[in-house]
This record gives C-alpha cells, sequence and structure tokens, in this order.
C-alpha cells in the first residue's frame, strides 16, 4: 500500500498577499519534485511551498515560483538543479537582520526580485562558494557539482563574495564574476556566457525550450574566465608558479617596476585565500612602494585595515593623506563612508580633489568658479561640475554641465553625457554626445563610437570613432581593451581599418 499525503497547504489559495515563507508554483514543465521531512512527491502548477522545502528538477524540468508580496517576484528553476527554500533567516553579516535565504547546490537559477526597501538588502542566495545579497534586482546563478559559481546581473546591483574573502564584488548591469572553491575570476563585462542566458521569465503559454538558457553556460572553464586562478600553497613569494599576465607583472616587479608589484598583489588577492597570502600581498605593496608607486603605499594600510588591526591600518592611510597623497584621502574617504561618518568622510574628500587638482583652498576655488560660471563663462561652469561631480554631488554636476554644454562647451556636453549613460538613459546620452562630438570634443565622438558598438551598429560606430581619432583621441590602449567595442573589434574589416586610422594624420589630442 502507498501512504496518500495530503497538503494542508491548500487553505492558503485564498489569501492575496503573500505569507512570509510562502512560495507559489506559477508554472512547470517535466519532473520537478519537492522534498519535506525527508518525504518527496511531485509538484504541480498552483501548489504551494513553505521554507526548507528542498526543489529538485530533472533533466528535462523547469520550474518558475512566485514569492514575496502579491507573489510579484518571480525564481526560474532550471533542469538539474537543486535549491533550497530557506525562508527567513537572520544574517550575521549585517547585525542579524532577517532576510529571504535560498541555497542553490547545483544547477541555475534565473530570479527578477521586486523590493520597496531599496536601501537594505533583503535577500540572500548562497552557494557552496559564495554569497550574494541582494536589494531588487534580475540576477543570474548557476552553481556546478565541483563548487564553481557564475554570477551575472541584468539589472539592479548584487554584492557577491567568496566565503573566504572578507569583501564582495558589486555587479552591475552586464557584470559577472566566477568563483571557484579557491578564488575569483573578479569582475566580467561582460561575461562571456552572458548571451547564453536567457532572462524570460512570464509568458506561461510558452513550452519549457522557450525558458531554457544556452548551452554555453553549461561549458564555461576557468580557462575562459581568467588567465589562472590561484590556490597559493608556496611558503614565499619566490615559490609560486604564475602564467600570463600575472608572470609578466612578477618578472616587471622584480626589475623594481612598482605599477607591477600593485597590480601583481591586487591580483593574488582576488585569486588567493586571503590568510594564505597575506604575507606575500603586503610584501609586494611594500616593494611598490619603494619603488615610488603611490597606490602601493596606500594598500599596505587598507590590507591592514580590512584583514589585521582596523585602527593600526586607518591611521597609516590617514598618514599618507595629511602628506598630500590623494589616493590615501580617497581611500580614507571611502573607510569612514562606510563606517558611517559623513562628516570626517566628507573632509578626506575635499582634501583628495583639493590634491588632484593641486588647490590650496578648495572652498575658494568653488566661490571663484561659481562667480564666473554665473558671468556665462561655459569653463567655468564645467570646472565647477567637474569639482561637484568629485564631491558626490552628482545632481549638481548634471545641473552644471548642462549649462556648460548650453554655453557651447564641447567636454560639458559630454560629461552630462557621460552622467546619463550611468544612469541608463541611452538616448540622453547620445544626444549630448553628438552635441559634444559637433562641437569638436573628441571625448563625444569616442563615446558615440562606443554607444553603436553596443547597439551593432557597425558602420556608425566606425565613422564616431575615425571622428574622435581625426579630433585628437589618442588613448590606442583603451579602444583596444575598451569592452563597449568589442562588437566593432569583432567585425570584419575592423584591423585594416583601424590601421588605416593610426597611419593618419592627426592632430595632438586637446588637453
Amino acid at each position: 500500500m502507498k501512504k496518500l499525503w495530503i497538503f494542508s497547504l491548500i487553505v492558503f489559495m485564498t489569501f492575496t498577499q503573500a505569507a512570509p515563507d510562502l512560495y507559489k508554483v506559477v508554472y512547470r514543465k517535466g519532473d520537478v519534485s519537492m522534498t519535506r521531512s525527508k518525504e518527496s512527491r511531485k509538484i504541480f502548477k498552483g501548489d504551494f511551498l513553505i521554507a526548507n522545502d528542498l526543489i529538485t528538477t530533472s533533466a528535462k524540468g523547469l520550474v518558475i515560483l512566485g514569492y514575496g508580496e502579491n507573489y510579484r517576484s518571480r525564481m526560474k528553476i532550471g533542469p538539474s538543479s537543486e535549491l533550497v527554500l530557506e525562508g527567513k533567516v537572520e544574517d550575521p553579516e549585517d547585525n542579524n537582520e532577517k532576510k529571504t535565504n535560498f541555497f542553490l547546490k547545483v544547477g541555475n537559477i534565473l530570479v527578477d526580485y521586486i523590493n520597496k526597501d531599496k536601501d537594505k538588502n533583503k535577500l540572500k542566495v548562497r552557494t557552496k562558494t559564495a554569497s550574494m545579497a541582494i536589494r531588487g534586482t534580475e540576477f543570474f546563478i548557476h552553481a556546478t557539482p565541483d563548487g564553481q559559481t557564475l554570477v551575472a546581473v541584468r539589472s539592479g546591483v548584487v554584492l557577491a563574495k567568496h566565503n573566504d574573502k572578507e569583501t564582495g564584488i558589486p555587479l552591475t548591469a552586464e557584470e559577472g564574476v566566477v568563483f571557484t572553491p579557491d578564488g575569483s575570476s573578479g569582475k566580467l563585462n561582460p561575461p562571456k556566457w552572458y548571451k547564453d542566458i536567457n532572462w524570460e521569465l512570464n509568458d506561461y503559454s510558452k513550452k519549457m525550450d522557450f525558458f531554457l538558457h544556452g548551452e554555453g553556460i553549461e561549458k564555461v572553464t576557468l580557462n575562459e574566465v581568467i588567465s589562472k586562478v590561484i590556490s597559493i600553497k608556496a611558503e614565499s613569494y619566490d615559490k609560486m608558479q604564475l602564467q600570463g599576465e600575472p608572470k609578466k607583472w612578477q618578472q616587471g616587479c622584480e626589475k623594481g617596476d612598482g605599477p607591477s608589484c600593485s597590480r601583481l598583489a591586487l591580483y593574488l588577492m582576488r585569486n588567493g585565500k586571503i590568510n594564505e597570502i597575506k604575507p606575500i600581498v603586503l610584501a609586494l605593496f611594500n616593494k611598490a612602494c619603494k619603488a615610488g608607486e603611490a597606490r602601493g603605499c596606500v594598500w599596505l594600510g587598507r590590507v591592514e585595515y580590512e584583514f589585521g588591526s582596523k585602527e593600526s591600518g586607518f591611521a597609516h592611510v590617514a598618514k599618507l593623506c595629511e602628506s598630500k597623497n590623494a589616493y590615501a584621502c580617497y581611500t580614507a574617504w571611502e573607510i569612514e563612508k562606510g563606517r558611517g561618518n559623513p562628516g570626517e568622510a566628507d573632509a578626506f574628500r575635499k582634501k583628495a580633489v583639493s590634491i588632484m587638482h593641486d588647490l590650496p583652498n578648495l572652498d575658494e576655488t568653488f566661490s571663484q568658479f561659481e562667480e564666473a560660471c554665473q558671468t556665462e563663462d561655459p569653463t567655468a561652469c564645467l570646472n565647477l561640475g567637474i569639482l561637484s561631480e568629485e564631491m558626490d554631488k552628482a545632481s549638481k554636476a548634471e545641473e552644471l554641465y548642462m549649462q556648460a554644454c548650453d554655453l557651447g562647451s564641447g567636454a560639458g556636453c559630454s560629461n552630462l553625457g557621460f552622467l546619463m549613460q550611468q544612469q541608463k538613459k541611452l538616448k540622453e546620452a547620445n544626444k549630448f554626445y553628438t552635441k559634444a562630438c559637433f562641437l569638436d570634443e573628441s571625448v563625444g565622438c569616442y563615446n558615440l563610437a562606443c554607444l553603436y558598438s553596443r547597439d551593432q551598429k557597425v558602420d556608425l560606430s566606425k565613422q564616431y570613432l575615425k571622428m574622435a581619432i581625426s579630433g585628437g583621441y589618442n588613448d590606442w590602449g583603451h579602444i583596444n581593451q575598451d569592452s563597449d567595442l568589442s562588437f566593432l573589434r569583432q567585425s570584419p574589416g575592423y584591423d585594416e581599418f583601424i590601421q588605416s586610422l593610426k597611419g593618419s594624420k592627426k592632430p595632438k589630442a586637446k588637453k
């Protein structure tokens, strides 16, 4: 005989709002089962699930859940996946704040999470190697049996953190990261496998194939996303075995090149276990500092602050700031802002801006630019906008860039376009970049080339890149690496096109 298991959860079907730990099956195809209290059964559309239920999908199974207020948030659980609905759990990393938790054992999930309280992380997803804190966003996570975790974001912000790291990696639109048991790839923008993600969640009239991701996600290997993930078991820096770019940095560092030492140290911090590599990292930053690389000097204090004594680490950074190290002042600003000290943070930011622009008195300079801007001096409005943006006053900067742009400043138009692009207002960004370009601002032309490359409009991208080079833009290293130009670089005839630009006679870049 077979015992019949009738779920009492059926009574919840008359509720208009979701209970805190209640999840509704809104779509299901193929074999999908749930396990509760060591007993399992298949689930169907309309079923309700509760905290601590384990969802298992077969190789030809897929399920979409609704949860949160009025079940408006959505989660797609792909084939061959196992997910635990952990419910509301206290987060020790965030003052024991209660958050909705999910644990992805293996497989993939795609989430559209709606959260009215944008200032707080209300959702957390864990895998074997990482955790993701979410406020409200669309994101994708894939976990492999061997502990590899792929994370990608379509909108919003996700703070992705390796289990062995103190700090996380903030990801926004079209950014991703790969975690392994030994480290991480660092931020990828965009990941090569981003194009294989199927973000569809809502058309339940379609067959299962409509919702599936591309096969590229299953084929991701470390070698495709990073040069080498390091798990250092060597006793010292001299015994490390490196490849690719890190090997070049190692060779440069050995020759006394400070930036190479800092790059290698930062690489090791991203990809190694900090408890194993901290002495090596500090030695590299110390070598960079002695070679005159200001960033290395600052990172000596930053590493101590993050992974040792916060008091002595911050004191080291603050002392460097007093000695007119702008990067140290910015670092002190970040630390004080993170500690919730806005007044102290603002003072450090003022010092950073003053040092960077060699200004003896920032407040006095602000006043001078304000007076000149009021007389419709476009350069003064532009400079005031730059200082305002560097002081973290984005709305004021936008207003001043607009004023400079209206007065005929191409740089003002270009900077305004960049602010619009940061806000995802791409039509507005295009408009201001175009105006900047026609005012002979080469950076505006270059940014237009980037926008058209992202839209896969090769001819227009080529046109504006040519205008940028003709106008004096000559940062070839950036052109060769800029992810926004990746589609243009992959287009037929690009090599010949770029060589023709390099060979043409160009004026010097404008400062």
